[in-house]
């Protein structure tokens, strides 16, 4: 894939409303938030995005957690 420009914010915040910040040390409920806000086509390219990323930074890793998650039985929750 190749990389992607930084897109430009949809709208400007309100100077009475404060952006609501990303807590990225808590990627459950990043992931979570994530998941329910986007459309399933922009979620599932982002998956794909991540996941070339988690590759580059450690592809054993990576390979593990895919394997595991292939492994699973579909009905189990986390």
């Amino acid at each position: 894939m190749p990389p992607e420009a930084i897109p430009e914010p949809r709208s400007t915040p309100s100077a009475t409303r404060t952006p609501r910040q990303l807590e990225y040390d808590k990627p459950g409920e990043l992931g979570m938030l994530l998941e329910a806000k986007m459309e399933e086509d922009h979620f599932f390219h982002l998956v794909a995005i991540v996941t070339e990323k988690a590759l580059q930074r450690d592809p054993v890793r990576l390979r593990e957690l895919l394997r595991g998650l292939v492994d699973e039985p579909a009905d189990s929750t986390h």
